[in-house]
């Protein structure tokens, strides 16, 4: 499955196209800001590689994935490192593949996913099948 790079603007979510989209805090107890300068893609520290990104969907009730998923909700898709972050809106068409696979590999009830994926110029090509040890990259990520 293949999505652009370039944050798209998402009514009634992200409204600014230059703006800051979103912030939370990190691992390293930091702030990490999604922005989108002009349509511009974010650097690309993997050249050719794949890399791994997290894909996290938000909770019905924040801190209890027992509760259920907002499964209508954007998605936050970002790498370790943090420097590709990518919101995926619920009318794009990866939206639905990514759900799925999430619900079918993640952990915490399909809350969040760890996928392969791969930079393609201004596009990231995420592979939905054969995803990485979920519980390995969980505890250190």
């Amino acid at each position: 499955m293949v999505l652009s790079a370039i944050q798209p603007l998402i009514p009634g979510f992200l409204e600014s196209a230059s703006g800051v989209f979103s912030s939370f805090s990190s691992s390293g107890g930091g702030d990490s800001t999604v922005r989108n300068a002009d349509g511009v893609p974010p650097v690309n520290p993997h050249g050719a590689r794949e890399f791994v990104v997290k894909v996290q969907i938000q909770l019905l009730c924040m801190g209890n994935p027992a509760m259920g998923l907002r499964r209508d909700a954007p998605l936050c898709m970002y790498d370790e490192g943090k420097v590709l972050m990518r919101w995926v809106g619920s009318s794009e068409a990866a939206h639905g593949p990514l759900v799925k696979a999430s619900e079918k590999h993640g952990l915490l009830g399909g809350a969040k996913v760890y996928l392969r994926a791969r930079r393609e110029g201004t596009d990231i090509r995420v592979f939905l099948t054969n995803p990485p040890v979920q519980r390995e990259l969980a505890a250190k990520w």
